[in-house]
């Protein structure tokens, strides 16, 4: 039998560093390769380059300050995930304003309390719908609100995208980006970047901040962790507003994996299959769904995927003990493959290296239904104030049933009640005003 730890701790060097720096370092490094990706049709993904981002984040950073937001403001976003939201997320860090991530299903009565408790200025917000409540939460708020709107249409007293950004006048001399590169990079590891909002199981709702270094170091020994590679597609679904999504983001923006945005959560499964990933971040209710429409065949298809599962569940216990099928079981296994599980892996796009898992339990059964058909799910786990991940499987450690062992720099306690305590780098600064 195992012997069961109470502590355990990667010791690793993890160098202080910035939001913006690594914003910098990937610009300067992928230029014009493709950074993120969006649909303009349902067949067409549109393009859009490091440099490209690096403009956009330009314009923004002078319109918000033309608009007289200062280092220290806070910005809101009110968004669901794509580009615009990457623009103000990293306009925002590199003029000094904290970033301040608001769900999109929020009421606006919800959207109000994160608006007066952060004492934000200016919120952009993308559809017309959540212009319209961006404004009714701002007009309940103590202090003047400007709204943006990325979408047209939006209701009368929201500022347009292209006229908000157009208040930046010209940016693109290299004098221009010479100051907005200085600015951007006067950021210091220990300045607040970002404040995220707690759901508010424990009372009211807490801002968490997260500084530049708890959220870097947390990029920086995640990747030492996972080894994602600049050659890895990603598709970005999971609400930027949490901060698994976004530390994810920031972790591919920086590694040179490009970032493909879906057009709707209801268009994820189509939207999954055009873009082919290799690298997915998601969440347990994900793989539930594509588990129960696997399982939810009748008549023969049904007895055939019951069949290629069982073959598939004693490869995967030959797997998991360190060898591979052999004999009659790889025969069973190829057929398995071909028939059933090849259908499964050409659903999520057909190119998928590994799964990340978090935001809450999965169950081990789940993960090794997938592992058994060749789809490796990568649990971890972490919080909100550890920006977020603490643990990890990943390909040198993998166990089902397990968030596997602390990404480097950190270090993990069991308290004799069961308590987790965590110290390294990516525990937050704490919670604002509180």
């Amino acid at each position: 039998m195992g012997t069961t730890l109470d502590y355990f701790a990667k010791e690793a060097p993890i160098p202080a560093s910035t939001l913006t720096g690594l914003f910098y370092e990937a610009v300067d490094r992928f230029s014009d390769d493709v950074a993120l990706q969006r649909f303009e049709t349902a067949d067409h993904l549109v393009d859009i380059s490091y440099n490209e981002v690096l403009g956009e984040v330009m314009r923004l950073g002078g319109a918000l300050q033309a608009s007289g937001v200062a280092r220290g403001d806070r910005v809101a976003i009110l968004s669901e995930n794509r580009p615009e939201w990457v623009t103000v997320d990293y306009g925002s860090l590199c003029v000094g304003a904290w970033v301040v991530p608001i769900y999109p299903t929020l009421t606006p009565a919800q959207i109000e309390y994160v608006l007066t408790d952060s004492g934000a200025s200016i919120v952009c917000a993308s559809t017309p719908a959540l212009a319209a409540n961006a404004l009714a939460a701002a007009a309940a708020c103590e202090q003047d609100i400007t709204v943006v709107a990325f979408d047209e249409g939006a209701p009368a007293g929201a500022i347009p995208w292209d006229v908000f950004l157009d208040r930046s006048g010209s940016v693109d001399t290299p004098d221009d980006r010479a100051r907005f590169r200085e600015e951007a990079l006067r950021a210091q590891p220990e300045d607040v970047a970002t404040v995220l909002y707690t759901s508010g199981t424990t009372g009211p709702p807490k801002g968490v901040m997260l500084t530049h270094n708890n959220v870097a170091s947390n990029v920086r020994a995640t990747q030492m962790h996972l080894g994602v590679l600049a050659s890895d597609t990603t598709i970005s679904f999971l609400p930027l507003s949490h901060i698994l999504q976004r530390m994810g983001d920031y972790l591919n923006f920086w590694v040179g994996v490009t970032i493909a945005y879906p057009r709707s959560m209801e268009t994820l499964i189509v939207d999954l299959k055009r873009v082919a990933p290799t690298v997915v971040i998601s969440v347990p209710r994900i793989y539930e769904k594509i588990y129960n429409g696997v399982m939810s065949a009748r008549g023969p298809k049904k007895k055939l995927i019951d069949w290629a599962v069982r073959v598939a569940d004693h490869a995967a216990d030959v797997r998991l003990a360190g060898a591979e099928p052999s004999g009659l079981l790889a025969v069973k296994y190829a057929l398995a493959d071909k028939l059933v599980f090849s259908k499964v892996k050409t659903a999520v796009g057909g190119r998928v290296r590994f799964f990340i898992s978090g935001g809450g339990p999965l169950a081990p059964a789940l993960n090794r239904f997938f592992y058994s058909i060749g789809l490796t799910i990568l649990e971890g786990y972490g919080l909100t104030e550890t920006s977020p991940v603490t643990n990890a499987n990943n390909g040198e450690y993998f166990r089902i049933g397990t968030v596997g062992h602390p990404v480097p720099g950190t270090e993990i306690r069991i308290a004799r009640d069961g308590e987790i305590f965590v110290r390294g780098p990516q525990v937050m600064k704490g919670y604002y005003n509180k």
